[in-house]
């Protein structure tokens, strides 16, 4: 009965609090369709339920090393960049960059979003002398004003978001790093939410640092932060080059080169799951692997601008991770995503001046062929329902698709 547990504890029948055993229920399968956490396949599920390895051993080491070189071509990075993974969020990860290679002189951070925002809230923590270039949320970071600003003074890194998640637009950062490197800086590229389903080239687009995750479009647990470094630039660090402690770019680096270690203890399973959703995707291809991401993103457009719903759109730099879509003025979030939540579908709600005026729908993770069909004849159903609409909805052939101003 018990053959296939890694524990006892968990397959035991569940009891409420007076010790009576609980029925199973006709709850739905959960489907998750936000930019993290995302549904794992039944591949990394497995990996992880049968890893027992402490982290000091071989097979961990192996784990890393075979991780780490798997990353390379997802993220175009070639023999001149070092690859290290730390126990913690994408933020962490970001944290351990501007902690140590953001705190040796002036820094620059743009952002046109709540992700870049918060780059510069972690920058000025490290450092007394960051710049902000700020530019409002769904706007097209301007070159002319990012040229203009890197020439106006000297500064020693520039850092900005690929995809800004809050919008759903992907930043020009190859163009961004082209004018940092005139100009004498060094640029890291967040790519927390676009590695594995945007094309990233880091040493073709000159990018020196790039930060991801792995909770989001690599298909596995969130907890690890991947950090891209050019091992010129890593060279430039030393021992307790950074502020802290557990976040020390040089420290993760050395045990990186020095051990194919961590310097602390990580969480093993998380790195499992990575491990195994990495092989996933170099089996697959990296290509057809972004293209079903791709895919989720055009029939989920299209439906919901049958459904003279209005989504948000960059003019080829709309992100295939998440479909930003204008709430209609007879429903608030709160009721659609209680009516998605009866379905065992999760989406999320427009951040900062978005917020109850757009919904998200995420296309990463593993994902079933019939998700995302389920979930827009969910929310058809839902533009329907008298029982939410205080006004139904206009239905057209086709909407007029435009940017949520």
């Amino acid at each position: 009965m018990y053959r296939h547990c890694q524990s006892l504890h968990f397959c035991l029948p569940r009891k409420n609090k007076d010790g009576e055993l609980m029925r199973k229920t006709n709850k739905p399968r959960t489907i998750l369709l936000c930019p993290g956490p995302v549904l794992l396949s039944k591949t990394v599920r497995r990996a992880v339920g049968s890893a027992n390895m402490g982290h000091r051993e071989a097979d961990f080491s192996a784990v890393l090393e075979e991780s780490t070189e798997l990353l390379r071509p997802i993220v175009g990075a070639d023999d001149t960049y070092e690859v290290a993974l730390i126990t913690g969020s994408g933020t962490a990860a970001n944290e351990t960059v501007l902690s140590s290679l953001g705190s040796r002189g002036p820094v620059l951070i743009i952002s046109n979003g709540e992700f870049g925002e918060r780059l510069f809230a972690v920058a000025t923590l490290h450092n007394a002398d960051v710049d902000h270039l700020q530019f409002a949320w769904q706007t097209p970071i301007d070159l002319d004003a990012v040229s203009a600003a890197l020439e106006s003074r000297q500064y020693s890194m520039v850092a900005v978001v690929h995809h800004e998640t809050s919008t759903g637009m992907l930043n020009p950062v190859a163009a961004i790093a082209a004018l940092a490197h005139a100009n004498g800086a060094i640029v890291s590229v967040d790519a927390i939410s676009s590695i594995g389903a945007e094309e990233i080239r880091a040493r073709e687009w000159g990018i020196d640092v790039l930060v991801g995750a792995s909770g989001k479009a690599l298909s596995a647990m969130p907890g690890v932060g991947i950090l891209v470094v050019r091992s010129e630039l890593l060279d430039t660090l030393t021992a307790r080059s950074g502020a802290g402690h557990y976040l020390d770019l040089y420290n993760h680096f050395y045990y990186m080169r020095n051990f194919t270690q961590t310097p602390n203890t990580p969480a093993v399973h998380v790195f499992i799951s990575l491990h195994a959703s990495l092989r996933e995707i170099t089996a697959l291809g990296v290509e057809r692997f972004q293209e079903t991401i791709r895919q989720r993103a055009l029939y989920t457009r299209r439906q919901v601008a049958r459904m003279g719903l209005t989504y948000a759109a960059y003019d080829g730099a709309t992100s295939n991770v998440i479909t930003c879509i204008e709430l209609p003025e007879h429903l608030t979030f709160s009721q659609l995503t209680r009516a998605f939540k009866r379905k065992g579908i999760v989406i999320y709600n427009g951040k900062g001046a978005l917020k109850d005026r757009i919904f998200q729908v995420g296309h990463i993770g593993a994902l079933r062929p019939t998700d995302t069909a389920y979930a827009v004849r969910q929310l058809r159903k839902m533009l329907r329902d008298p029982a939410l609409a205080v006004a139904g909805p206009v239905f057209g052939e086709q909407a007029a698709v435009h940017g949520v101003a």
